[in-house]
């Protein structure tokens, strides 16, 4: 026998199942955009599960460096703007006394990373959560990793 089937004396095939497909890729997206959406927002770190972070929600000792405020000055075609930044590390209580130490290589780090920015970059509607993503991440280059656990900016003024 085929496959085949004759209605009204034209051959016809069978239907070749494709609904299944539509709705599983109709109900696997919006499971893929929370997934990535609970990971790019912090909720589920990267590579792990919830609680398997120690941040500083989870009621372990903390430790707090202020840094020194930088003025950074921006020169946008000749106009004279400047960007204020006042910031704080969580660091481990066990490593306050090393990153302590290297303050003023943090400080000249920052310090040259946002001079290099330009007035785009600052006023950009996410330039808060990248800045501070490429800040620690270089900042946990010069103290090493486990040691600082967040940056933490408490000003960041552009005018």
């Amino acid at each position: 026998m085929s496959d085949t089937t004759v209605t009204d004396g034209i051959p016809t095939k069978p239907k070749s199942g494709k609904l299944p497909i539509i709705l599983g890729l109709a109900l696997s997206l919006p499971a893929l955009a929370a997934g990535f959406w609970l990971t790019w927002s912090g909720v589920i770190p990267p590579g792990g599960t919830p609680g398997a972070h120690q941040g500083s929600t989870t009621g372990g000792a903390v430790s707090y460096i202020e840094l020194d405020p930088l003025v950074v000055a921006l020169n946008p075609g000749g106009r004279s703007r400047h960007l204020r930044l006042t910031a704080q590390l969580e660091v481990e209580p066990g490593a306050r006394a090393a990153v302590e130490a290297l303050r003023p290589r943090i400080l000249d780090m920052m310090n040259s990373y946002l001079s290099a920015l330009t007035l785009g970059e600052l006023e950009a509607q996410s330039s808060m959560i990248r800045l501070r993503a490429h800040l620690l991440r270089r900042i946990a280059l010069i103290a090493g990793d486990g040691q600082v656990r967040d940056l933490l900016i408490t000003e960041f003024v552009l005018n």
